[in-house]
């Protein structure tokens, strides 16, 4: 599991490291730009095997007055002694730079590395970024803003953050002239100490490239004082996957109860059941539309089947559920699948209505998704039954109409917002589906890092809330998932749900293409990266 720090505790953790234990800050400056060093020449190295030679080509760091520019200082040397022409572009204020860059600068006075006085780089020229690192914390105009976009002609590489990107959000700050707001485009991006949220968020993906995380000496203590975020990784996943024993039964794996699937939607609910099944759910149970179930039923015969005229009364005059056959349902099941496919009606408000109440009364697992959350949107009243057993997986549409902001607004504060939503709702688990999306009981959060565009198709939703119904349903049990630090299981399923959704969506499109991805792909995906 990788952590992820914002910016404002990665300078906290450096000034905590220098002032209160006493690290020296060029030592860290040097740790930083050997580890850069080592991956810009293993990219050089790797491009040999395919034939590639560019070790002969020139190299162009360009610095700010902070200490990410120092960083680039040493880089620039460190390459030079490996035998690269490397050059350095001094673009701050001479007069502002710290004294661990006066003494990179010495430094290459001493060794006699060329410091170039005007941005005029040859064709064929690498561009090392070390103009603001972290510090950005206004939007880049001017000339500076004018760099980037001539740098962004070349093929650059940044050290710790693209410069012009927000740290914290990915957003693009350089207001570049005719253009929207920009950073550097960089090949690859080597962050130390932890991972910036905006090198995985929104536009900071396309920004960082491939985004390297290094360690560079930052003691544990610095680290302990801040509640982060993470990442998973593979490694993760054995370890969180609830545990199966050879001497059990489809019982102890758990039933899981899914509300899903309209007269026009009947899909949804197929794919919310087989996801269940493919994540390890003994049992699945599908209520749906009494003209659905043939249909269904050909396809996942292992589910059982209810239509929902067997729990719920409608007629002209009313609307409303039989609440004796309704909680004796969800009492006998391990989780609940609220939502998919279920349209939006009067039939569906009573559905959501009542299933609803009864999981926040008895803290039954329930996930509320799609045209679940569309309904609570419309009954702003019932958020008050939101509590910590409780999953919403809404994209940012549909966040919008449950937190009423813009999904522009969402978007370039993800973080904030979903933990703020969850924190005003009894800390109930937000999934916040985006290409990267964000997982948070209010207080700690994780963001996915798995997954492709080619799940931008109907039904992947309801393929993770599937997922998600079978992992709960597993984890009744707390004691059976072997936890990784003082995490909620809530927030850690809801995670490893996401990490293997986006996971099984990459297999599908290493195994064919993005193009032609459908849901049922994503379900084979499933098998495939649960068999590795």
């Amino acid at each position: 599991m990788k952590q992820i720090i914002t910016t404002a505790q990665a300078k906290e953790i450096d000034r905590y490291s220098i002032e209160q234990l006493g690290m020296q800050s060029i030592v860290l400056m040097e740790r930083a730009a050997l580890k850069f060093t080592e991956h810009m020449i293993e990219w050089i190295e790797s491009r040999k095997k395919e034939n590639i030679d560019l070790s002969k080509r020139k190299f162009l760091v360009v610095c700010g007055s902070g200490n990410n520019g120092g960083d680039g200082m040493a880089v620039a040397r460190m390459l030079s002694q490996a035998g690269y022409d490397c050059a350095v572009f001094f673009a701050g204020e001479r007069e502002k730079i710290t004294e661990s860059v006066k003494i990179q600068w010495k430094l290459l006075e001493t060794l006699s590395i060329q410091v170039v006085q005007e941005f005029a780089p040859e064709p064929q020229t690498m561009i090392i970024d070390a103009l603001f690192g972290i510090g950005l914390s206004r939007e880049v105009t001017g000339h500076y803003a004018k760099l980037i976009e001539e740098m962004n002609h070349f093929r650059c590489f940044s050290i710790d953050v693209p410069s012009g990107m927000d740290a914290d959000t990915g957003r693009g700050m350089a207001h570049c002239e005719g253009s929207q707001k920009t950073a550097v485009k960089a090949e690859f991006t080597v962050t130390f100490g932890a991972v910036k949220p905006g090198l995985l968020l929104g536009n900071g993906r396309q920004y960082a490239g491939n985004v390297f995380s290094e360690e560079i000496g930052f003691p544990i203590q610095a680290r302990k004082q801040f509640l982060s975020g993470w990442h998973l990784e593979l490694s993760d996943i054995p370890k969180l996957l609830p545990k199966r024993n050879e001497d059990s039964h489809k019982g102890n794996y758990g039933r899981v109860l899914i509300f899903a699937g309209s007269e026009t939607m009947l899909g949804a609910a197929y794919y919310a059941g087989k996801a269940a099944y493919r994540m390890g759910a003994g049992l699945v149970e599908i209520v749906t539309c009494r003209q659905n179930i043939i249909g269904i039923a050909g396809m996942l015969p292992a589910a059982i089947y209810t239509p929902f005229e067997e729990l719920f009364f409608w007629d002209e005059e009313e609307e409303k559920a039989d609440k004796e056959a309704l909680e004796q349902k969800i009492y006998a099941a391990s989780s609940v699948v609220l939502g998919p496919g279920l349209g939006i009606s009067g039939h569906s408000e009573c559905i959501v209505g009542a299933v609803l109440a009864i999981c926040s009364r008895i803290g039954k697992p329930l996930i509320l998704d799609a045209d679940g959350l569309n309904i609570l949107s419309m009954h702003p009243e019932w958020q008050r039954l939101l509590t910590e057993n409780i999953i919403l997986t809404p994209h940012l549409k549909e966040m919008s109409r449950l937190c009423k902001k813009r999904v522009s607004e969402i978007k370039e504060n993800m973080i904030g917002l979903a933990k703020e939503f969850s924190q005003k709702h009894h800390n109930a688990i937000l999934l916040l589906k985006d290409s990267r999306s964000v997982i948070t009981n209010g207080i700690q959060y994780f963001i996915n890092v798995s997954g492709n565009h080619g799940m931008a198709v109907g039904g992947s939703g309801d393929v993770l809330s599937g997922i998600l119904g079978g992992l709960m349903a597993q984890a009744e049990k707390e004691e059976e998932i072997e936890k990784i630090g003082e995490f909620s299981v809530f927030v850690l399923m809801a995670s490893l749900g996401a990490f293997l959704h986006g996971l099984a969506g990459d297999y599908a499109k290493a195994r064919s293409n993005a193009y032609s991805m459908m849901a049922e792909d994503i379900l084979d995906g499933m098998k495939a990266i649960l068999n590795d």
